[in-house]
């Protein structure tokens, strides 16, 4: 039983730990800046690593009221780009941690989000 208790207060340090690195990486993530881009470039929107919107540019050649529809949908080609970047940077930042994760940015959120909730509970 004393074994058992033992192994859950380690399990539980563990992943207090990795809590941590995560806020760390998060933290970090905020001064990343990724872009995304649509239409070879007409349309670019930057993003933070945290997914914020920083700037959007669109080629002054598409600024005419018959592109409208067209315009519409690269913008919204060019922010799941940059998304895509940004994923992909937070991932590579978490495979970077000791004994790295591969877990999708949703799963990493929920499991700090499960580990703040846990730790509340414990001296």
């Amino acid at each position: 039983m004393f074994d058992n208790m033992m192994n859950l207060g380690a399990m539980f340090q563990q992943a207090q730990e990795m809590s941590g690195k995560m806020h760390e990486i998060k933290s970090q993530m905020q001064n990343v800046r990724v872009k995304g881009s649509s239409g070879g470039g007409m349309v670019e929107v930057e993003v933070t690593g945290q997914l914020e919107p920083v700037s959007c540019r669109i080629d002054e050649s598409l600024l005419t009221s018959d592109n409208r529809e067209l315009l519409e949908d690269m913008i919204v080609v060019a922010f799941k780009s940059a998304m895509r970047e940004a994923n992909a940077k937070q991932q590579e930042m978490m495979q970077s941690m000791p004994g790295g994760m591969n877990l999708p940015p949703e799963a990493s959120a929920q499991l700090v989000a499960m580990i703040d909730q846990i730790s509340k509970f414990m001296p």
